[in-house]
């Protein structure tokens, strides 16, 4: 591994250190480099002050601070945050090491930005590569490069609140709508399904937004296909064991006395003609069985339910009763 060279550039006028930097080449390589940025058009600090010093017809001196070997990085900093403490005007962007992570843009740079943004949307300026299609091979390599990238909570954070409250003209969503139309989307794994699920949970609904799915839904028909997945996942799933608080239970008491087809005169009796002498599967008891394990019943339910036995049996009774008076007679 080659030595890495931590070297300085110095103005010939002033004798003062304006540039702190790092190579593997020799020095006159890199101020070779250095004078060729400079006379082309790379606007730089360090390219612009060199750039001053070769219309004077001048050159900046190369001086050699340290050679490093593996803590180049550590090195580099140093001196450039020493030269600073020393009062050295430099033109060093960063504070060393190698990259712009110490980079900070100026609130001016900042706004320039953003106006330049504003312009570009404004003027509705069509992005040249939209439209394009890119060859297979570069959309694998730009598919392997996202692979296990991970976003950090803060950055969610932001892009959230950045989103939050942003609507799509109608001409977008139009355009949205067309492509998506009759694309059919491979079905998830049960990692995605589980994230789906965390992302859900916890989630309000608004009361127009129910509307509108259940609008959506109502008379869309199924397919068999989508009849029969629908009850292999059912069955997958095995029975389910429901356990409802008691402010889900005055909600439904609220919500039946409330309903208008419930209270129709002669629906209870139609309901109990219907189901008279209905067989269960063993199946759907099992079913039934299971679903209501662990299931607490009120001392008021129970009431119910011993007084609405007591009447089938008097009413068989008496129907038996009937059958054989008529019998006999």
């Amino acid at each position: 591994m080659k030595p890495t060279i931590i070297y300085a550039l110095i103005d010939p006028v002033t004798g003062q250190v304006k540039y702190v930097g790092k190579t593997i080449q020799t020095l006159k390589q890199r101020l070779a480099a250095h004078l060729c940025a400079a006379r082309g058009n790379t606007h730089t600090h360090s390219s612009r002050w060199m750039g001053g010093l070769l219309k004077q017809g001048l050159i900046p001196e190369v001086e050699i601070l340290e050679v490093a070997t593996d803590d180049w990085q550590e090195a580099e900093e140093f001196w450039i945050a020493n030269m600073r403490f020393l009062g050295c005007h430099l033109t060093n962007h960063t504070g060393g090491g190698d990259g712009l992570t110490s980079y900070r843009h100026t609130p001016q740079t900042i706004e320039n930005m953003r106006r330049a943004q504003q312009k570009r949307r404004a003027e509705q300026i069509v992005d040249p590569l939209a439209g394009r299609k890119r060859p297979p091979e570069v959309l694998k390599k730009m598919s392997e490069s996202q692979k296990g990238r991970t976003v950090s909570d803060e950055r969610r954070a932001k892009i959230s609140a950045t989103l939050t409250g942003r609507t799509l003209p109608p001409e977008v969503r139009a355009k949205v709508s067309a492509a998506l139309k009759g694309k059919k989307r491979g079905p998830q794994s049960l990692e995605q399904r589980q994230q789906h699920s965390q992302r859900m949970k916890g989630r309000q609904i608004s009361e127009e937004q129910r509307a509108k799915i259940s609008a959506a839904l109502k008379g869309r028909p199924k397919s068999e296909e989508h009849r029969r997945k629908l009850s292999e996942m059912a069955s997958l799933r095995g029975p389910v064991q429901r356990t409802y608080t008691e402010e889900y239970r005055q909600w439904a008491r609220e919500r039946m006395l409330g309903n208008k087809l419930a209270q129709t005169p002669g629906r209870a009796q139609k309901l109990s003609d219907a189901l008279r002498g209905r067989k269960l599967s063993e199946e759907h008891r099992a079913n039934i069985s299971a679903g209501n394990l662990g299931h607490a019943v009120s001392e008021e339910t129970r009431r119910k339910i011993s007084e609405a036995k007591r009447a089938r049996d008097i009413e068989r009774r008496l129907l038996a009763t009937a059958d054989s008076e008529s019998v006999t007679t």
